[in-house]
């Protein structure tokens, strides 16, 4: 299974946009006042492969969101004037560990302040967090308290409802500002299995898959064995995920995910995981790596990696 290594210097991009295109471009003369130095530095980091680019009809170095904070965050840049290239002002927040970034986000889900919401995750992001840490640490930890608050009856179902949705539209916030993959990149597909409607976490698996360099996609929740199987059948994928967050029957789960792993292609890894899928399930799952998180699952896929010769690394 090969990966993208991304140790290494990221090459120029030379493809052409042009400047009306749907997806938002700046120029190096922006982008050098939002991160406070010359036009002229931006320029040559860009022409020794430092920050990939792409190029108008016109000959014009442009760069997207995703190619700006990757820049900064690989060099852990800091952004003096966000707004210049589309990001919201930081507002003076200041996060310093994980159970600050986590309580300040559970806050906003609560209140429904989906602009503060957004502006910790892009905060987090654009400052060098890996998207395992945000999903493990920050995002799982609000959304299981949320879900406990409402059992307890602290917040009303349209709250509970609200904070899901406002959690993903700030995580749709960051599937932009991470780079495509490059090609040849190894393809991964996964979602949740009927009766299981929890998005998030079978999204923050594909963020988590997109930022390590996969070409990696979430079909959705909610979805019938059968159509995950075709999935797999034409796409033939490197990689197949299963996100458990409910489960009616488990007995009949298990018999059909061990069915289901026995029908993949040949190539295709199946990962299960969720908070569904207790230890008593776990011994009795067959042909398939069991993930109690993204950051679990980081590390297992590294392992594999280690394994396959011909694997690049994460």
């Amino acid at each position: 299974m090969v990966t993208a290594d991304h140790d290494k210097e990221r090459p120029i991009v030379h493809s052409r946009v042009e400047e009306s295109s749907f997806e938002k471009f700046y120029s190096p003369v922006k982008v050098a006042k939002a991160i406070g130095v010359s036009e002229s530095s931006v320029k040559r980091w860009c022409d020794s492969g430092k920050i990939a680019f792409s190029k108008t009809a016109g000959g014009h170095r442009r760069l997207n969101r995703a190619q700006i904070v990757t820049f900064l965050r690989d060099r852990a840049c800091k952004l003096i004037k966000p707004t210049l290239v589309g990001l919201p002002e930081s507002d003076g927040l200041t996060i310093s560990n994980s159970a600050e970034a986590m309580t300040e986000f559970h806050s906003a889900l609560r209140s429904g302040n989906e602009a503060r919401c957004r502006r910790i995750l892009l905060h987090l992001f654009v400052n060098g967090w890996q998207m395992e840490e945000i999903a493990d640490q920050v995002v799982g930890i609000a959304m299981r308290k949320i879900g406990s608050d409402w059992k307890h009856g602290a917040v009303a179902v349209y709250e509970e409802r609200r904070a899901c949705g406002i959690c993903l539209h700030a995580l749709h916030d960051l599937r932009s500002m991470i780079m495509r993959p490059v090609e040849g990149a190894p393809v991964a597909i996964g979602g949740t299995v009927s009766g299981d409607n929890y998005r998030i976490p079978t999204f923050c698996v594909e963020l988590t898959l997109s930022c390590h360099g996969w070409q990696a996609t979430s079909l959705g929740s909610d979805l019938p064995f059968e159509t995950l199987l075709q999935a797999a059948g034409d796409l033939n994928p490197d990689l197949m995920w299963l996100s458990a967050s409910h489960l009616g029957d488990e007995t009949s789960f298990v018999t059909q995910l061990n069915r289901f792993a026995l029908e993949l292609p040949e190539k295709t890894i199946l990962v299960v995981g969720g908070y569904a899928i207790t230890p008593l399930l776990r011994t009795q799952i067959k042909n398939a790596i069991c993930c109690d998180n993204m950051s679990q699952l980081v590390a297992s896929i590294r392992h594999l990696n280690r394994l396959d010769p011909k694997s690049g690394g994460l």
